[in-house]
Formats: C-alpha cells, sequence, structure tokens
C-alpha cells in the first residue's frame, strides 16, 4: 500500500507532537488533559486540530441516535482516537474504526498516552471499497 506523501509527513508530525506532549507531561493524566495539549501543539505546527468533532449516524437518508464524537480530525484526513490508560484493547480500535467507517475517513491513529509504558501508537487504513480497517 502506498501512502500518500501529504498523510505521511502528517502522521510524522502527529508523532512528533505526541512525543513533546509526554515529555512535558509524562503519564498519568486524563484523556483531555493530553487532547488540549496535543491539539496545541499540530497547530502550532500549522495543522488544522479539531476537538470533539460530531459523526452523525445516518440510516436510509435520517439521522439515527446519537452523534459520536471523534476525539481529534487533524487536516480534515486523520482521525485520532486518543486512550490514557494502561493497554490498549480491542474495544479502543472497535471505537477507531466505527469512526473511520462513518465518516469514510481513510486514516486513523490509535494513541495511548500510557503511565508505565510511554506514548504507543496503532495507525489504521479503511479499505473503503471492501469497508475493512487494517493496520499499516
Amino acid at each position: 500500500m502506498e501512502i500518500d506523501p501529504v498523510i505521511k509527513e502528517t502522521i510524522h508530525v502527529i508523532v512528533g507532537s505526541c512525543y513533546e506532549v509526554y515529555k512535558e507531561l509524562h503519564g498519568g493524566l486524563l484523556e483531555k488533559v493530553y487532547e488540549d495539549c496535543l491539539c496545541y501543539e499540530l497547530q502550532s505546527r500549522k495543522h488544522l486540530a479539531q476537538q470533539q468533532v460530531d459523526v452523525p449516524v445516518w440510516y436510509k437518508g435520517i439521522k439515527i441516535g446519537k452523534n459520536y464524537k471523534i476525539d481529534v480530525l487533524v487536516d480534515q484526513s486523520i482521525i485520532l482516537e486518543l486512550k490514557a490508560a494502561d493497554e490498549l484493547v480491542s474495544e479502543n480500535r472497535m471505537q477507531l474504526f466505527n469512526y473511520m467507517r462513518l465518516t469514510k475517513i481513510t486514516y486513523g491513529m490509535l494513541i495511548n498516552f500510557s503511565k508505565d509504558h510511554g506514548v504507543r501508537f496503532e495507525r489504521y487504513f479503511l479499505d473503503t471499497a471492501t469497508n475493512n480497517c487494517s493496520i499499516f
């Protein structure tokens, strides 16, 4: 799979920004603290970082239920699902995949600011033809 060079560079900036936030704050804080600081870092590096972006569910042309919320949407092209947990679990991945499928945004990252294990990343791609998400 060939990754768009702009996406590749943006992911590099996201990773660097996460390391910067972790270097300053370390682990053990609430997810929202990391979200706010990461958005500050990304914006200072000239990227659009939107927080708590609504994701409605449409079914047969009708909006159903509540809106879901993307933690951070970077440059309208990469979904960031942030966690501040000991370990990532399958439910965390499913949450990210849900947002990617509902929005048809093809790139997503699961980022964990762990107290004991540093900051960890998982990068995913949505194949819109099959609706499957895979790590890359």
